[in-house]
């Protein structure tokens, strides 16, 4: 009877190993029907049934007798293999191909950093390296090339790439395995922020201007000369100053009083008794004037402050400095002596 499987179509030939031993059964699939034949000396046949235990095996009929000749059937794929019939194949997984029937790597084409070196079929594996980059081979394996002057040399404890710094007055240094400029904060005037290495200026005295210029405070009025002292009385702006009998200390002047009437400058700001504040000696001096008029030529006054009217008889004539413009005096003391 026909397996249940087998459908209508092409016939089949089997053998019949229990009633019909001597005979080739065919088994007509379209007519649902079995026919025999009686064997022949050369007959053979193909067991193509599946899970059976004959699967995959080939006989011939030689003197009475069923000889095997064929048993690719009974060779299973194992690991890595794979069968079609009486051929094995090798199953390639990631990184494996088969190229012109050979199993080989599978190189990626365009940068694999891989390549094969030699003949076929002796050719090794190893890595590609650009001589062209910084890469290239010896014995060791895979290394890195340094130019000779290039500032760059290995460490000879761990192997590692480093900065050749110079070592007898070294301006570069390496701390927490960065680099940076070496400088010291408190003997070589520098220091450093966010923007980089900076000079290091006391922000009164010398300061840095909006185009990264060093300058003195009060520079920018090279032509004033100009000194901070104590006040012993409080004056105002444009007050004419002499010293007093107290060391480094002045007070107003008065071009009535002989040794009051020895001025040195005029007061630049308002001072405050015992406090200290600029005064103008000689050259410009700014916003002490008002509504003056440009060239008119300023005295020291008997009773203190200054005006334009000379003094009169009896005071010491003392020419303060000329007026630049309606606000501002140009200092330069010039005593003419006691007016008779």
């Amino acid at each position: 009877m026909a397996p249940a499987s087998w459908l209508p179509g092409p016939a089949r030939q089997v053998r019949s190993w229990v009633s019909e031993e001597d005979n080739i059964g065919t088994y007509d699939a379209t007519g649902n029907s079995w026919s025999f034949d009686i064997l022949a000396e050369g007959w053979a046949l193909i067991v193509t049934g599946e899970s059976s235990y004959y699967e995959n095996t080939g006989w011939t009929y030689d003197n009475s007798v069923w000889i095997q000749f064929t048993g690719a059937g009974q060779i299973n794929a194992g690991d890595g293999l794979s069968k079609d019939g009486n051929t094995l194949n090798v199953n390639a997984g990631d990184g494996i191909a088969i190229v012109t029937d050979r199993v080989t790597v599978d190189l990626d084409a365009a940068n694999s950093g891989l390549e094969f070196t030699g003949t076929t079929p002796d050719k090794t594996l190893g890595v590609l390296a650009n001589t062209a980059a910084g890469l290239d081979i010896d014995a060791s394996g895979v290394k890195v090339v340094l130019e000779s002057d290039g500032a760059l040399v290995f460490d000879g404890v761990n192997g590692g790439i480093e900065v050749n710094l110079e070592t007898t007055n070294p301006t570069l240094d390496i701390v927490s395995n960065e680099l940076g400029v070496k400088y010291s904060t408190t003997a070589s005037g520098l220091d450093q922020d966010a923007n980089g290495l900076k000079v290091k200026v006391d922000g009164s005295t010398v300061l840095i201007n909006g185009s990264g210029q060093i300058y003195a405070a009060g520079s920018d009025e090279a032509t004033r000369l100009e000194n901070d002292y104590t006040a012993g009385e409080t004056v105002i702006a444009g007050d004419p100053v002499y010293f007093d009998s107290t060391a480094d200390q002045f007070a107003k002047g008065d071009a009535a009083t002989g040794s009051k009437a020895w001025i040195f400058g005029l007061a630049r700001t308002s001072i405050t008794a015992l406090s200290a504040g600029p005064v103008v000696s000689g050259g410009p001096c700014a916003s002490i004037l008002s509504g003056a008029t440009p060239g008119a030529h300023y005295y020291l006054q008997a009773g203190g402050g200054i005006g334009t009217s000379v003094p009169g008889s009896g005071n010491r004539v003392i020419y303060v400095g000329s007026a630049i413009n309606a606000t501002d005096l140009f200092v330069q003391i010039v005593d003419f002596g006691k007016k008779a």
